[in-house]
């Protein structure tokens, strides 16, 4: 039993990506714990055994309060071996009914899957967020910071906010801007954000980020996709045709249902004047395009020229016009440009001024233009919400050239699952060869492996009847149930093949087993579904975060027990007998 444990969890410690940076260590503390346990169970445990466990009389009345509720819990016990004792005749009696049905239940558990939302993590609230605000392009920093403040203002008028902090503008521009809240208790989180997007989604482009977001988007820093856990990356040659399709796409994911905070990297472009040197009039001057460049841009934007040093600082010297200077177009149009020749040459002589906008930000990845298309999503799985954006992204006829593609956080998970899978079907392989080589059987590994898809029926069952999404950490919870539950399995057929090598007949051997080792699965079962409770109610720190594996857990443990108490013995003796009569054959 131990080493199928470890077996299970070996190949959970060394996973790849952000599942390996989750769960190493869990794996790795799992493995090295049961290890620990065996030592315990071969020293500690059979020497305290020696010295606390008293024999009692039958018959014998216990005086203590104590000793009488073990009396009653121990008729409990017997009262219910007896029960199943009967109803794993009944089951041997009748082994094709009884495995039809089981058979049955487990692919009516595959179908309620689909029924159970899927996302990489279960949405958390901890408390906190993050908000970007984005204003039209152009704003200025003056007219960005009224616009935070009033949302900061705001923030702090509600009762349930403790802190805010505020960042106005980013490295793309002053329209971008981003506010960290910190609320006073957990549970208000998404009817916070709700009441931002009522107020101020009229004047600004909201985006909201929290604990659970992992993944950029394809290295984008902007503050209106830092918290997008839907981004859908358009790659393409034209920036036009990006354009187009990222509109298509916008207008067909516009319905989709949970969807919010939908937007796009593309932005519209801000206001500038261009400078349109003519060539051929400037040469006939002496002047070059590079020059006028240069003149104009060291003008208007400024050079610095030198430092002026104040004690231990050092503070540029900025040179350039006075703001009055370069604000009309008449102003720049009249500067004058130095040719070589000596000369002074008005710009309006050798360049026109022309009104336009230039593009904020050109993404590219992998040697290509990007655009991408970001959302939240609220009231709806996740994983459904994909589905949804996918169905939509499929009808859409993309110009030649362009590409869509799922990135952030999706890729992530797509690939974090795969590697979850990959772990799990390993495990699966380890443990055969494990149970194999202890059992020194080729077929009797199998009917102990058989609890592994009796454990995903109440997985399932228990992830849908709760409204818990399955996401990552209720994918481990099934790679736990690996190793958890063949233990039962293990305690059947090992007495089994105790009796058996005493002479006892295959039937009475399969009802000893059962009845025998019914008491130590109850106990270790119950101990698990006590340890795990507290998690799946979501009590402690983090508890939030893992209820969904302890739910799956949970669940898959219940069904597990119950149907391996008879399934396994149902195969044992189908294949003993099965063994016998080819001998006698």
């Amino acid at each position: 039993m131990t080493l199928s444990v470890v077996s299970v969890f070996l190949p959970v410690a060394f996973t790849k990506g952000v599942v390996g940076q989750f769960f190493r260590e869990f794996g790795i503390t799992v493995a090295v714990a049961v290890l620990i346990s065996l030592f315990e169970a071969f020293t500690l445990a059979p020497m305290l055994s020696a010295y606390f466990f008293r024999r009692v009389e039958k018959g014998r009345r216990a005086v203590s309060p104590w000793g009488r509720l073990s009396d009653r819990m121990g008729g409990a016990l017997e009262a219910l071996n007896r029960t199943y004792r009967r109803l794993l005749a009944w089951a041997l009696f009748h082994r094709a009914l009884t495995l039809v049905m089981v058979v049955a239940l487990f692919f009516l558990s595959l179908g309620v899957l689909p029924l159970v939302g899927q996302a990489f993590f279960a949405p958390l609230d901890s408390g906190w967020f993050g908000m970007g605000l984005k204003l039209p392009p152009g704003t200025a920093l003056e007219q960005a910071d009224q616009q935070v403040r009033a949302v900061e203002d705001f923030l702090l008028r509600q009762p349930e906010v403790e802190h805010v902090f505020a960042t106005v503008g980013s490295a793309e521009g002053a329209e971008q801007s981003t506010l960290f809240v910190t609320l006073r208790e957990h549970g208000r989180v998404e009817a916070t954000q709700q009441e931002l997007r009522n107020r101020f989604g009229n004047v600004a482009t909201l985006s909201f980020t929290s604990e659970q977001t992992v993944g950029g988007g394809g290295g984008v820093s902007s503050s209106a996709f830092f918290g997008r856990p839907i981004q859908v990356s358009l790659r393409g040659p034209s920036l036009d045709e990006l354009d187009k399709a990222s509109q298509q796409l916008m207008e067909a994911m516009a319905d989709v249902p949970g969807l919010v905070d939908l937007d796009r990297s593309l932005e519209a472009g801000k206001p500038e004047l261009r400078v349109q040197v003519d060539r051929r009039r400037a040469a006939d001057l002496g002047l070059s395009t590079s020059q006028v460049g240069s003149t104009v841009r060291t003008l208007v934007q400024g050079e610095v020229s030198s430092q002026f040093r104040e004690g231990d600082k050092d503070f540029d010297i900025l040179v350039r016009l006075r703001e009055e200077d370069r604000q009309r177009r008449e102003d720049l149009l009249s500067l004058t440009v130095l040719s070589p020749r000596g000369t002074q040459v008005p710009l309006y002589a050798v360049a026109s001024i022309e009104t336009a906008t230039g593009p904020t930000l050109i993404q590219r990845q992998d040697r290509q233009r990007q655009v991408l298309v970001g959302a939240d999503f609220r009231g709806r799985p996740e994983g459904d919400v994909v589905s949804d954006i996918q169905a939509r992204l499929k009808g859409i006829n993309l110009p030649p050239g362009v590409s869509a593609k799922f990135v952030g956080q999706q890729e992530i998970r797509e690939e974090s699952f795969s590697t979850l899978y990959t772990a799990l079907a390993l495990s699966v392989v380890f443990m055969y060869m494990v149970l194999a080589s202890q059992f020194g059987s080729f077929f009797q590994p199998l009917i102990i492996m058989l609890a592994l898809p009796l454990s995903v029926i109440g997985a399932f069952l228990a992830l849908l009847v709760t409204g818990t999404s399955f996401d990552i950490t209720a994918m481990v919870g099934l790679i736990l149930l690996m190793g958890i539950v063949t233990k039962n399995s293990i305690l059947l057929v090992d007495f089994a093949n105790v009796q058996r090598r005493q002479g006892v007949n295959l039937r009475e051997a399969v009802l000893t087993a059962g009845s025998i080792r019914l008491r130590p699965i109850l106990m270790t079962t119950l101990a698990l579904l006590l340890g795990m409770l507290p998690v799946a109610l979501g009590l402690g720190a983090g508890g939030e975060w893992r209820q969904p594996m302890a739910i799956a857990v949970m669940g898959g443990l219940i069904t597990s027990t119950m149907l391996t108490l008879v399934v396994v013995p149902v195969v044992y003796s189908l294949f003993g007998g099965l063994r016998r009569r080819r001998q006698e054959g």
